[in-house]
């Protein structure tokens, strides 16, 4: 069950109600419907901007507030809806402002209170469940142009350092990575739909390898603060790494520019992280269950589940990227999966030299869905 704790009261009297949430978003969202006239008489107390806890089957999925709502009313229809995300949704919405520029020392946590703190959202926390990432060095630049989007900005260094950010259930920012955790559950869709072992109620998944690429190429920006800036400007453009997505046929390539100033190994690992996640957005599987938990527990991003579909011929450990939870009068309790290749949003992309070695959870994946 979905529930709404808003102060010390707990509203779960509704039409319909969602939450979305995602290892690769910032924010989560959540809304919830009710008729007008069920609000009226139950003296509804949501209001834009309170603060809200959403809860699914007592467990805390997110923290935010209540942003819009949307009311609609004829002879056919009486319905009113309200949604929100979470706090982080503000760095999603705004501009980074006047952030003083920082230098050397510093890791990616330090570069994301410190915006958050000249921003005026120092209340946002930042978790970091990644762990043991390299400080930015003192020749490094940490600095935003007029106008710049706050997210844009931090996820910027974050792919730097190769980590996701997204919101914790308490409404702060948190840096992760897949790590392989499993979730201890598994998806079984048999061809008999009466096959007593069957969990999945609906699929829906495809690929599209149009923004893949054969060879990913990142270039580093040259460092304005280094003492031979001018004279390297006009003659090199900074040091290399280059990826290579075997799965993609030879002949496309993309080269672009880092975000800041790296050296060879930065680059390379930039180069790994583009081709992973271009791979990782370009196939997905979309699973329904029921209801919201599992045999050992809550449904969560970032972990591992192991599918059994004889239907989508497909047989493997996938990632769970996003979960959203429904619950309606309609339909009761659901819950929609999307899946990614086991190996999304890790440093195990293809690499020249030790491929196999780096690559066998995707590799794999690939031979048992792509071929033929």
């Amino acid at each position: 069950m979905i529930k709404f704790r808003i102060g010390n009261a707990v509203y779960k009297s509704f039409t319909a109600a969602s939450v979305f949430t995602s290892m690769s978003t910032m924010a989560a969202a959540f809304e919830l419907t009710t008729s007008i006239q069920e609000a009226t008489q139950s003296g509804f107390p949501i209001q834009k901007g309170q603060d809200v806890q959403v809860y699914v089957d007592d467990e805390l999925v997110t923290t935010g507030r209540f942003e819009w709502f949307d009311q609609r009313y004829s002879a056919a229809e009486d319905s009113i809806t309200f949604g929100g995300r979470t706090i982080t949704g503000d760095v999603v919405d705004s501009t980074v402002g006047l952030v003083k520029e920082i230098k050397g020392g510093v890791d990616l946590v330090d570069v994301i209170t410190t915006t958050l703190r000249g921003m005026g959202l120092a209340d946002i926390g930042v978790v970091d469940s990644v762990r043991l990432l390299r400080p930015f060095t003192s020749s490094e630049i940490i600095s935003a142009d007029v106008g710049m989007n706050a997210y844009d900005y931090l996820e910027g260094y974050a792919r730097k350092r190769q980590v996701l950010l997204t919101s914790t259930p308490e409404g702060s920012i948190e840096l992760v990575r897949n790590d392989g955790t499993g979730s201890g559950a598994s998806l079984i869709n048999r061809r008999h739909p009466n096959h007593g072992r069957n969990n999945v109620l609906a699929y829906n998944g495809g690929s599209d390898d149009r923004k893949r690429f054969n060879v990913y190429t990142a270039r580093s920006q040259l460092n304005p603060s280094a003492p031979n800036f001018s004279a390297l400007a006009s003659t090199v453009t900074g040091p290399s790494g280059i990826a290579l997505d075997t799965g993609i046929r030879p002949g496309r390539r993309l080269e672009f520019t880092t975000e800041e100033s790296m050296d060879a190994g930065e680059c390379l690992d930039r180069a790994i992280w583009e081709s992973n996640i271009r791979r990782s957005n370009a196939t997905s599987a979309k699973y329904t269950v029921s209801p919201h938990k599992h045999r050992t527990g809550l449904w969560r991003p970032n972990r591992i589940v192991e599918v059994t579909d004889e239907m989508a011929d497909l047989h493997s450990g996938m990632l769970i990227r996003d979960v959203r939870f429904d619950q309606s009068v309609a339909r009761g309790s659901t819950t929609e999966l999307t899946l990614v290749p086991p190996d999304a949003y890790t440093l195990l992309a293809s690499r020249p030299a030790t491929k196999k070695k780096e690559s066998v959870l995707f590799d794999n994946w690939v031979k048992d869905n792509e071929a033929d």
